[in-house]
């Protein structure tokens, strides 16, 4: 098992190759969710700035990271407020059950978009890492050269906007309500952050 997957454990598993993830079944699992894929990319970045020997491509990876480091924060934040509104639905329940914003069957027709979805957003974090990890040239790879400032930056923002589009894809695939509102203002996050990120 590659080192990213390792490093979401609690969010991913392998078994004969074939990755499975938890579909959320609330907000706060989507949230839960965005955190991990941060944490994911700023993981990457992270092992990546420590393999650069480039100052500049290394100034534009810790900018990246430091980037996600805010959004965590503010992903953290939305999923503690969406964790109170499910556990306050639970108590005016009766605290009998959890109301979910979705039930398990109706994303049974939908769930496996959703883990095409995600496996290949994952799987490409996998790649981005092996390739430098593998690369005789600790500066190069099939993704970018880390000498090239214009290069580093364009893969780093290509990833961001993978993200966004990923959220969108996931937001679209839930019925209008919580969760696709969380994958939404994720979307409308990391939007909003790579203007602090234009060079």
């Amino acid at each position: 098992m590659a080192a990213t997957a390792l490093f979401i454990q609690n969010q991913i598993t392998k078994e004969t190759e074939k990755i499975k993830f938890k579909v959320p079944t609330t907000a706060s699992e989507a949230y839960t969710l965005g955190i991990t894929m941060s944490s994911l990319f700023l993981h990457i970045l992270t092992i990546l700035s420590s393999q650069c020997k480039s100052e500049k491509g290394r100034e534009i990876l810790n900018l990246f990271a430091a980037q996600e480091e805010k959004e965590i924060k503010t992903f953290s934040s939305d999923f503690k407020f969406a964790l109170n509104c499910e556990i306050t639905r639970f108590y005016q329940s009766g605290g009998t059950i959890i109301p979910l914003d979705i039930s398990k069957e109706q994303i049974a027709e939908t769930k496996l978009l959703i883990t095409r979805n995600l496996e290949n957003f994952f799987n490409w974090m996998q790649e981005i890492e092996n390739s430098f990890a593998n690369n005789p040239s600790p500066d190069a790879s099939k993704y970018f050269n880390t000498k090239n400032v214009e290069d580093v930056f364009a893969t780093c923002m290509k990833a961001r906007m993978s993200i966004i589009g990923l959220y969108r894809r996931l937001a679209k695939l839930y019925p209008k309500g919580n969760i696709s509102k969380a994958f939404e203002e994720m979307a409308l996050t990391l939007e909003k952050g790579n203007e602090n990120l234009l060079i």
